[in-house]
């Protein structure tokens, strides 16, 4: 397997891992560190095994990063000196160029939104800018593990899977966590990163022998757009403990004020800001931030300007392991996610699936992949993205029946134990593996020698 992280944190990977170790395969995970120092291969607690690469660099990243490791405060010292002299505001990239001066008191707002979007756009250009760098240090790790088979997480690993397939002859799986090139919003886009993948996505997509997507919306995508078999869908929902495959209690009833939960990253074009402001005209209910993020101080000025304190309380996050035990003491579950983009508009995010697990009703952004899932459950309700108006409006029909909430809280929590898991989900993954055409023979001669004449 082939991931552009350093697979700690990508729960995604981790599980696929799993499941097909657990499967009979012997399964080796390469990622990247993009500071410290490279492993070599370790075997993990599930099964499989992770190896660290490092990118290959230029002599001023591979610096900056070493001091970066050595000495962190140092480096943090040597990062606002040169700040400083080049006169860049903070919190703005130092990649940003014309950046001059703080953004005005006078218009504060809009300049706040103008650096917040030359950020993203700086940050995007420099991961377009060692792109290239990636593949050939991803396509050299995984050349010397001659692989059967090379499982390409996201697109940016892509182009070196196919390039491992053309010497090795091995079978490659493309596994498309999203649609890489549509995963900005239309203002913060940079249309050289989009053209690029596109393109890298229309010339590999087709080369692959499998392809696996998250939803069944872009796994329709990728079918209209490039002309391939629908890709095999399997969603990233949660694996199941043993406590919570057996769960049968019944869940504590719901009472008013009922709690409604969003746990997750405060970021942008998530409809917090819509949420908040839904939020003053909450009835007999309480809204809990759980989590950490960029926007996190925005959100607490809005709520003590706004005086929403007795509505609205923030709660610590807690480990990925804690999640769903954590959110068991709320009563629904919301995502008021916007479609600012195709992943936005096709998400189907984890805590969907958590929040299912723990028993709440979910409302949600009536966007296709959750529209589907809600209803087709009877497990909540939908509201219009970006509508604060309209979260009001299901929020408080809920909240005004707390004895709904609980019938729709035990349906959820049962269709996830029944259909919304993991462990049905790697059954789709494991099945798809052992239809996957191995090159042998002559078959994989020709590769090797199609191969030969290209790069000569």
């Amino acid at each position: 397997m082939l991931v552009s992280n350093d697979v700690k944190r990508d729960p995604r990977v981790r599980k696929s891992a799993q499941s097909l170790a657990e499967a009979g395969h012997k399964v080796g995970v390469i990622g990247v560190c993009y500071r410290g120092q490279a492993t070599g291969w370790e075997l993990q607690p599930e099964g499989f095994y992770v190896k660290l690469v490092a990118l290959n660099q230029s002599t001023r990243a591979r610096v900056k990063n070493a001091l970066a490791s050595a000495s962190p405060s140092a480096y943090q010292r040597l990062t606002k000196a040169y700040r400083w002299a080049r006169k860049i505001p903070r919190g703005e990239s130092a990649n940003v160029k014309g950046a001059t001066s703080a953004p005005s008191a006078n218009d504060e707002i809009a300049n706040k939104d103008e650096a917040r979007r030359r950020v993203v756009q700086a940050a995007v250009r420099n991961r377009l800018a060692r792109q290239k760098s990636l593949t050939s240090t991803l396509f050299e790790a995984a050349i010397q593990t001659w692989p059967s088979v090379i499982h390409c997480h996201d697109l940016d690993t892509l182009e070196a899977g196919i390039r491992t397939s053309n010497i090795t002859g091995c079978s490659v799986v493309f596994d498309a966590h999203e649609i890489w090139w549509q995963q900005h919003a239309e203002d913060e886009a940079v249309p050289e990163w989009n053209d690029y993948f596109e393109e890298i996505e229309s010339k590999y997509i087709v080369q692959a022998d499998l392809v696996i997507t998250v939803c069944d919306s872009i796994a329709n995508f990728f079918m209209d757009k490039h002309g391939i078999p629908k890709p095999t869908v399997v969603r990233n929902a949660i694996r199941l403990t043993a406590e919570q495959k057996a769960e049968q209690t019944d869940l504590r009833p719901s009472e008013s004020p009922v709690e409604v939960l969003f746990h997750g990253g405060f970021a942008y074009n998530r409809g917090l800001e819509e949420l908040l402001e839904a939020a003053k005209a909450f009835v007999n209910a309480k809204l809990i931030l759980r989590g950490f993020g960029s926007l996190e101080n925005q959100l607490r000025e809005y709520i003590e300007k706004n005086n929403l304190e007795d509505t609205v309380a923030f709660s610590p996050p807690v480990p990925m392991s804690e999640v769903v035990q954590a959110a068991s003491t709320s009563d629904i579950g919301i995502i008021p996610y916007k479609p600012v983009c195709l992943n936005n508009r096709y998400s189907t995010p984890n805590k969907l699936f958590e929040f299912m697990t723990a028993g709440l009703s979910v409302v949600a952004s009536d966007l296709p992949e959750l529209k589907k899932v809600i209803e087709s459950e009877k497990i909540g309700l939908t509201f219009e993205a970006g509508s604060a108006e309209s979260i009001a409006t299901a929020i408080n029909t809920l909240a005004s029946d707390p004895e709904r909430v609980t019938k729709m809280r035990a349906k959820a929590r049962s269709a996830a134990q029944r259909r919304h898991n993991w462990n049905v989900e790697e059954k789709k993954l494991v099945s798809a593996y052992k239809h996957i055409p191995t090159p042998k023979g002559l078959s994989r001669i020709w590769k090797i020698q199609h191969a030969v004449r290209q790069y000569l």
